[in-house]
């Protein structure tokens, strides 16, 4: 059953009973649709005799206000009753649904799960009851439900309950109720998927997996369609071999690299990663035909190269939510971080200072600061992690004394892939008077990174771990910290 509307507003009502008599089995499809402005009341009621069987598959993505619920008495020995539910809910839309299954036969089974998604100011209400009746001997119920909660503005209840006069027989229920994990979004992320594509194909996910268990290939296949049209990973997984060689040939055609390694199989982007094509022939580009010294002549080639510079800045800079004016150009994040610790090093810390490092670091963001503490008179301090490989704002508000004048710590673990939360550490140091310096080379290639909104003092990375060239990183500082410290090295270069 198709209930869809061209109409945007309007009632619908339904109502369906169902008598399966013995040993029958019966597969009901709803699939509400409706427009955004509908109220819909649905109501199924379903008796079932010995070894008789009703599955409901019900898929819920449209209407303003919706009922949905549905009662079966599982009277006969050895009867079942499986639903698997899928709804979105977005808007200022309301969701109410009741689900019960009646256990009165001997042996007699129930599963009920729902999988949605709450988007906007939505608001949803599940009731999922499981009634063990006197002599339901050795029946078995169980009842799930998993909440994809989107936005904020969401409102949520989750009602499981357990009703049981027999002793031998076995209920389980359980919610799953929240926003995505940071380890499956940092997961997704370093696969290309951002943040937000991320959250769209894991709600996706949910109502794909009830369109599964519709057998209607026509009706499905719409489905999907109307979810987010063709997916693409589901068609990745049906490709050929055929296929899946020539997606590698063309992907391969732009990483010359590969051209003379066909076989290759390249992992190491941790480290560094393949250049394509276009960054090749842009780098060769500028010392074929505009190559000139930047800031160091008023001729028009210089000042081609030092608008192009500029220009460069700015786009870094708005890569990371950054103002130009905070953006230094380095040779890596190693020279970044050796900038810091020197100069930045040389500003703050005294004889008694700490400066507290995590033991995830990479050894650019470790060595620069033991060297820092052994030139100042400052204490290294190191942060451990937990027996998994993470740090919490816990372990950091822990570690941070009034003695701690700078805190030093990775964004994503180059070694654990732990992706640390740098916006709670920068809030704890801040209120606490200590300085907070980022280390993203594996970050900012992955995930989108807004020095602003994560409030760090500083935050390093590298080109080359992006597809750029060899030699080029960035630094981010805060401009009140940038005009304050003293130059790292001067350098004159006349050659």
């Amino acid at each position: 059953m198709d209930y869809h509307s061209s109409e945007g507003t309007g009632t619908a009502a339904i109502q369906t009973k169902i008598h399966a008599e013995k040993n029958a089995k019966l597969k009901l499809i709803q699939i509400e649709r409706l427009g955004e402005g509908f109220d819909c009341m649905n109501d199924i009621g379903a008796y079932c005799e010995d070894g008789a069987g009703v599955e409901l598959v019900q898929l819920i993505i449209g209407g303003k206000n919706v009922y949905m619920g549905a009662e079966t008495t599982l009277a006969g020995k050895e009867s079942d009753f499986t639903a698997a539910i899928g709804y979105q809910v977005t808007g200022e839309n309301r969701l109410d649904m009741n689900y019960n299954a009646v256990h009165e036969g001997k042996k007699t089974t129930s599963s009920m799960t729902a999988n949605g998604v709450l988007r906007d100011h939505a608001k949803k209400l599940f009731r999922g009851t499981i009634d063990f009746k006197k002599g339901a001997k050795g029946a078995k119920g169980d009842e799930l439900e998993d909440v994809l909660l989107l936005d904020d503005g969401v409102q949520n209840q989750t009602i499981p309950l357990i009703l049981c006069a027999e002793e031998d027989v076995e209920g389980n229920h359980g919610a799953s109720i929240g926003s995505l994990d940071d380890e499956l979004i940092f997961y997704l992320e370093s696969r290309g998927i951002s943040e937000e594509a991320a959250y769209e194909l894991m709600a996706k996910a949910r109502l794909k997996a009830v369109c599964k268990k519709i057998p209607v290939e026509g009706l499905r296949a719409e489905l999907n369609e109307m979810l987010d049209g063709e997916e693409r990973l589901e068609r990745s997984s049906k490709m050929t071999t055929e296929e899946r060689k020539a997606e590698d040939a063309r992907f391969r055609q732009e990483y010359p690299l590969f051209a003379q390694y066909p076989e290759l199989i390249y992992l190491d982007n941790a480290a560094t990663t393949q250049k394509p094509s276009c960054v090749i022939q842009a780098e060769s580009a500028f010392y074929e035909k505009y190559n000139a010294n930047p800031f160091r002549g008023v001729y028009e080639l210089a000042e081609f190269a030092t608008e192009h510079y500029e220009e460069a800045r700015a786009e870094v800079a708005k890569l990371l939510h950054a103002n130009a004016d905070e953006i230094v150009f380095t040779r890596n994040a190693s020279e970044s971080l050796n900038l810091i610790a020197y100069s930045l090093g040389n500003l703050v810390l005294r004889p008694g200072d700490e400066v507290l490092v995590s033991i995830m670091e990479h050894h650019s963001n470790l060595l620069v600061w033991q060297q820092a503490a052994k030139r100042t008179g400052a204490t290294l301090r190191y942060l451990d992690c937990t027996q998994d490989g993470k740090i919490t704002a816990e372990m950091v508000e822990a570690a941070i004394t009034d003695k701690t004048k700078i805190f030093a710590v990775t964004q994503i673990s180059n070694v654990l892939g732990w992706k640390n939360d740098i916006k709670s550490f920068a809030e704890i140091c801040h209120r606490k008077g200590c300085l907070i310096v980022a280390d993203g080379a594996q970050s900012v290639p992955h995930i989108e990174v807004d020095v602003k909104a994560l409030d760090v003092d500083f935050l390093a990375f590298s080109g080359h771990k992006m597809m750029g060239p060899m030699g080029i990183g960035a630094l981010y500082g805060k401009k009140e910290l940038l005009e304050s410290m003293p130059p790292f090295f001067i350098w004159w270069r006349d050659d």
